[in-house]
């Protein structure tokens, strides 16, 4: 579950990724403190399966550098978190799936952040187009053995890299997962 934003809390700052509530809360003693939390934009990450094998991006954006990772991003306002698994799969890689299944969300319990990831599982997938990419992205694709996939560091954040890493160190996890991918 995502943070609890009080319905109470002004906007403090609203910008293209994230916005920033304030509100006033009552401490155990009476006395009140200013809170804070941050609102982001919630993502989707999408993990395309191309016949035995899984495909990552290799991504550049100005002024952030460069990373290894999934093909994913912003889900946009309005729009629901499986759209945008289809719509960043299509812009990104050229891919369209049979089948999009939803393996985790991922949030960020007590903490000042509320952002949820949702993780998704693209089956069956063929290039339909040529990639439709943003101006400030460069984006490269290659399909690799899912080891490589589990593999990655970096912009995966936390609590994936930890789901990740659990399913890479326990052979049955392991093959369960490649189950999912593969069958």
């Amino acid at each position: 579950m995502a943070r609890n934003i009080p319905k109470n809390a002004k906007l403090a700052f609203k910008g293209q990724t994230v916005s920033i509530y304030q509100w006033r809360q009552r401490m155990f003693d009476g006395s009140y403190e200013t809170f804070e939390a941050i609102k982001r934009a919630y993502t989707v990450q999408i993990i395309p399966v191309v016949d035995d094998k899984v495909v990552i991006v290799h991504e550049e954006q100005p002024g952030i550098g460069s990373w290894y990772g999934m093909v994913g991003g912003r889900i946009d306002e309005g729009e629901l978190p499986l759209h945008a698994a289809k719509r960043e799969l299509l812009e990104e890689t050229g891919l369209v799936a049979k089948k999009l299944v939803l393996l985790k969300r991922f949030s960020t319990p007590k903490s000042q952040i509320d952002w949820v990831i949702y993780l998704y599982l693209a089956k069956d997938c063929k290039k339909v187009a040529e990639q439709d990419l943003d101006a400030g992205e460069r984006i490269n694709t290659y399909t690799v053995p899912v080891e490589k996939l589990l593999d990655l560091k970096g912009r995966l954040g936390a609590d994936m890299t930890l789901y990740f890493s659990d399913i890479k160190n326990d052979k049955k996890k392991l093959r369960a997962f490649k189950d999912k991918l593969f069958s």
